[in-house]
């Protein structure tokens, strides 16, 4: 009988690291999650302050609204129809408050400057003779069109 004896297992090496390759893992790791917490610190402290000024934004624009509310005559003329006396039908002033227009019962339309009341123009609707004006009306304002 013949005994024959296995060859040796060849020795094994370990997966892990030496101890002192841990030990400067374990080094690197600690230098690693000291920078992510401060990163991680200034983020969010970075948040809160973006949301402070997302906050004032939001104070200083709504402020007016909590102001009293005061009114005061900034200018006033009188504008003149044709003659003075025919009733004012509609007041208007234009989308930048420069140029107002008067319509009167007798057809004409007074255009003014609203800052001196100067008139700059005056326009004559034709009516038929012997019709009168009874009613007055008015588109919606992106249409700027009177009836």
């Amino acid at each position: 009988m013949s005994t024959t004896r296995p060859a040796p297992a060849p020795a094994r090496t370990s997966l892990l690291p030496s101890p002192e390759r841990r030990e400067r893992l374990r080094k690197i790791r600690k230098i690693r999650d000291g920078i992510s917490r401060y990163g991680v610190g200034a983020g969010g402290i970075g948040v809160i302050f973006a949301l402070a000024l997302i906050f004032i934004y939001l104070f200083y624009e709504t402020l007016p609204l909590l102001k009293p509310v005061s009114m005061g005559v900034a200018q006033s003329y009188q504008v003149l129809g044709e003659d003075g006396q025919m009733p004012t039908l509609h007041l208007t002033l234009d989308r930048y408050e420069e140029v107002g227009a008067r319509f009167s019962q007798s057809g004409v339309i007074t255009f003014f400057d609203a800052d001196t009341g100067a008139i700059r123009q005056r326009e004559q609707v034709p009516i038929p003779e012997g019709e009168t004006i009874t009613s007055f009306g008015r588109s919606e304002s992106r249409k700027r069109l009177y009836v």
